[in-house]
């Protein structure tokens, strides 16, 4: 795995991970696979299955389990009915327990059976190091995950287009019906001020533990990156929003000083290995222009492997035609699959003919010569026969 020391990273945080965008790359981890009490996976998966459960116009009714854990910023009465896309808002921006048990019920008929739901769903998304035993958060030490789960959860959250929306907000005010209306404060809204560019985030608060993620965009080198951050502000002198604070800023100050953006590889440009197919050599160029992010001065890879396709290719073999796939390994443990097509087509597996046909093809005025010539010689030949035609019959009338 790889070696983060280059950073000058000491993480008031007890768990850190952070990720590049595009292909997951890991930028630093600290204690990641670590199981940790982290409230946000609640949160998260929660809000995502509500709105892979619930239609868009379904209608919460907060129960007097769910008021329990009304707080002060977010207007819920007991008995009182909201629209989904304004509990979403509630538990995404502000962590509202209630809006998360109000959900609950309204999907699973009550707590107990939706905890059922939340871990089923972490297993399909492969969160083996992941356990809920409640839907608020509330610590409970047989409950946990890590910041490897986190990120994969997050990714999956990422897909849905109304979760990605609402996460992306620092504020927002919400219109629920024609008179009322709240103004939603993302908890983590201070991110925005010490980090570059941040496209958006979440946090979780129980007692002392903290658990967050954010997006960021570095305007300087070009990428994308998100953080995912745990621990407990017990742990240090500093409060929980200036621990919080404290790594942001130091996190977007090393990245930016200790990273950079490269290309990977170039569309067209021939990959340094050939392809035996059916007695040819082929020789392979990328399809795409693929950028990566690494360390300065560190390419970052262990290995190059050229994946090919299980079925081979028929003829004629067109350079727009995705034959396999280098995969570029590295040093955090990810790959970066790139495709490949045959730099030049290929017509036949008869190399005599196909340099002809080649020749023909890149040609146009050879080909309309050609095309003349033999359309002339058809018609000498369609002569001739017709010729010899009327001589028979002619021979036969005499």
């Amino acid at each position: 795995m790889a070696d983060y020391s280059f950073l000058d990273l000491q993480p008031v945080s007890q768990s850190v991970l952070i990720k590049e965008a595009d292909h997951g790359t890991t930028l630093y981890a600290e204690q990641a696979s670590q199981p940790d009490y982290a409230p946000l996976a609640h949160r998260i998966l929660t809000a995502v299955i509500a709105l892979e459960y619930l239609d868009s116009k379904t209608m919460l009714t907060i129960s007097k389990t769910a008021a329990q854990y009304i707080q002060d910023r977010t207007v819920f009465t007991t008995g009182g009915r909201y629209d989904l896309y304004y509990v979403l808002h509630a538990l995404i921006l502000e962590d509202s327990q209630a809006a998360a048990v109000a959900l609950a019920e309204e999907i699973s008929g009550s707590e107990a059976d939706f905890v059922k739901l939340l871990n089923n769903h972490a297993r399909s998304l492969g969160m083996s190091g992941t356990q809920f035993t409640n839907v608020t958060g509330v610590y409970d030490e047989a409950q946990y995950t890590t910041a490897e789960d986190l990120y994969l959860l997050y990714k999956y959250a990422m897909s849905v287009s109304s979760f990605k929306a609402i996460y992306n907000q620092r504020d927002r005010t919400y219109y629920y019906s024609l008179n009322i209306n709240h103004y939603f404060v993302n908890h983590f809204s201070y991110a925005w001020n010490y980090a570059d560019q941040v496209q958006g985030g979440m946090i979780s608060k129980q007692g002392q533990d903290y658990s967050a993620v954010y997006t960021v965009r570095d305007s300087v080198q070009d990428y994308t990156y998100t953080v995912f951050l745990s621990g407990s502000h017990s742990a240090s002198s500093l409060g929980q929003n200036s621990v919080l604070i404290t790594d942001i800023i130091a996190i977007n100050r090393q990245l930016r000083s200790h990273y950079e953006k490269s290309i990977l590889a170039y569309k067209g440009e021939t990959f340094d290995r050939e392809y035996q197919l059916a007695g040819k050599t082929v020789a392979l160029a990328f399809q795409e222009t693929v950028s990566y992010v690494h360390p300065l001065g560190d390419d970052f890879r262990q290995q190059t492997t050229l994946v090919m396709n299980d079925s081979p290719p028929g003829f004629p073999i067109l350079t727009d035609e995705t034959l396999g796939y280098v995969w570029f390994s590295l040093d955090d443990g990810s790959t970066i699959q790139v495709p490949v097509a045959s730099s030049t087509e290929i017509h036949s597996r008869n190399q005599l003919l196909d340099r002809l046909l080649v020749i023909i093809d890149s040609n146009k005025t050879l080909t309309g010569l050609i095309l003349v010539v033999f359309l002339a010689l058809l018609g000498l030949l369609i002569l001739k026969l017709r010729q010899r035609r009327l001589q028979r019959q002619s021979q036969r009338h005499s």
